[in-house]
C-alpha cells in the first residue's frame, strides 16, 4: 500500500484507510462512503442520540454511536463520537453494513436526556 501512495496511484485518507480517488476532496470521499465507513470502524454499533434523529452527522460532522470503543474515530471531516450504553434492542432496526438504527422511542427518549456541548462541537442530544 505504501508503494501504491508512493507512486500516486492511491491516496491515504485516515489511519488504514485508503482510496483510488485521487480528484475528489478527502472530506466529500469520506461522506459518500459515511455509513460504511461506520459500520467498518464500529462494528455493530447502534447510531444513537441526534444522528438517529437526523440520520446525517451534525453540522460539525460528529456521528453519535453506542458501541464498546473508547475513543473517538476522527476521518476526513467527521467524528464518530461512541458512547456505552445497552446493546441494540429488538424494536432498534437493522441498518447498512450491520450497524443498527435506534427505533423511534428510543431515538426520542435518548433526545430527551440532557447533554452540554464539549469545546466548540454540538450536543450529543437535539433541543426542544
Amino acid at each position: 500500500m505504501s508503494r501504491a501512495v508512493a507512486q500516486g496511484r492511491r491516496r491515504q485518507i485516515a489511519t488504514k484507510l485508503y482510496t483510488f480517488n485521487l480528484e475528489y476532496p478527502q472530506e466529500q470521499i469520506a461522506r459518500r462512503a459515511l455509513w460504511e465507513l461506520v459500520a467498518a470502524y464500529a462494528p455493530g454499533a447502534l447510531i444513537a442520540d441526534r444522528t438517529a434523529i437526523e440520520n446525517w452527522p451534525a453540522a460539525d460532522g460528529l456521528i453519535f454511536v453506542v458501541s464498546d470503543r473508547k475513543r473517538d474515530i476522527k476521518l476526513p471531516g467527521l467524528t464518530i463520537r461512541s458512547r456505552s450504553d445497552a446493546a441494540p434492542l429488538e424494536s432498534d432496526r437493522p441498518f447498512v453494513g450491520g450497524l443498527f438504527l435506534s427505533s423511534t422511542t428510543r431515538a426520542f427518549l435518548d433526545n430527551m436526556a440532557p447533554s452540554r456541548k464539549r469545546g466548540g462541537d454540538v450536543s450529543r442530544t437535539l433541543t426542544r
